[in-house]
């Protein structure tokens, strides 16, 4: 299969167009063809062929040429990627109207812009036909010479990462108490009673079943292990879109325009509970050493909420 590419010397184009293509199975072993009036980038674009297609593992085969109707011949598509007349048109197309009170955004498909650069372009799209009617009258002429869809719509790149994660283990303590006499405070574990660890319905206000677990009596060192709790879990996701707009009157100057999200759903991921039985006060009518209400409850977030962050970055 042949894709030839009209205006293949572009710098703003022919590099994604190649990449992309490229990436489509039936198109790996393609013949290339770049065609472009001035020979000076397409040698450069040919190198970027070569080497895109050596890094993507691919068998395309390139070709360059400055003729047009060579480069045309036996093709199965043509994609046209012209500027007549370059940036300094470009510029003129806006810089004259201006001249007489008409301000365009752009100027390149509506008002005296449109019209200017349509004049230019129409003849070589003509030409670029009849050269198909004689050497690839089945093929497709893809156009891509106006820009404006492609720089409102096309282009946009959607990125971002996820964390899924489990709860991390921590480990229940007495909070302080020396009740195994061992004149280092702080060790001391609860003992389990019975029943199951977790409350039934894990919230902020209780994550552990306070009735499971009380203070060791003294002598003791309590008989709950180490690392035998398990602390909330964490759902994240993180993405970006962000979308590089080629400067009319440079195409090495570029803006970016980029949209990013933390925690884009808002989900709360909550921190450690308190690992401390006896934590807060004392329930009213709990029997002696039983858990406190401060035990398992949760007053804060592992994760930021949702955060949004527009940026612009110009490069050049």
């Amino acid at each position: 299969m042949q894709v030839t590419i009209i205006g293949g010397g572009s710098y703003q184009w022919s590099p994604k167009l190649i990449t992309d293509l490229l990436a489509v199975a039936p198109l790996a072993d393609m013949h290339l063809v770049l065609e472009d009036i001035d020979p000076a980038p397409l040698e450069k674009m040919e190198g970027f062929a070569r080497l895109a297609n050596e890094k993507m593992g691919t068998k395309m085969t390139v070709e360059t040429t400055t003729d047009q109707r060579r480069a045309v011949e036996g093709a199965d598509f043509v994609i046209v990627t012209i500027s007549t007349g370059g940036f300094d048109s470009m510029a003129l197309d806006i810089d004259i109207p201006a001249r007489y009170g008409i301000r365009q955004s752009v100027g390149d498909s509506v008002g005296p812009g449109g019209i200017s650069r349509s004049l230019r372009n129409i003849p070589v799209l003509v030409s670029v036909g009849r050269d198909m009617e004689q050497g690839c009258p089945d093929a497709w002429m893809l156009n891509i010479t106006n820009p404006v869809a492609n720089a409102v719509i096309g282009g946009w790149q959607l990125g971002g990462t996820s964390t899924v994660q489990t709860g991390v283990p921590i480990t229940l303590t007495d909070g302080g108490v020396d009740n195994a006499s061992t004149d280092e405070g702080g060790y001391d574990r609860p003992n389990y009673i019975g029943g199951p660890m977790n409350a039934s319905n894990q919230t902020t206000a209780g994550w552990f079943n306070r009735s499971a677990f009380a203070e060791a009596p003294a002598g003791q060192f309590g008989d709950v292990g180490r690392n035998t709790a398990v602390a909330p879990g964490i759902f994240n996701i993180d993405a970006e879109l962000h979308k590089s707009f080629v400067m009319p009157y440079n195409e090495h100057h570029q803006l970016q325009l980029r949209f990013e999200a933390f925690n884009v759903l808002n989900h709360p991921n909550w921190g450690e509970p308190t690992a401390n039985i006896l934590s807060g006060a004392a329930i009213a009518g709990a029997p002696t050493g039983a858990a406190h209400a401060g035990f398992g409850t949760i007053s804060g977030t592992a994760t930021s909420m949702r955060q949004l962050q527009l940026g612009l970055k110009y490069t050049f």
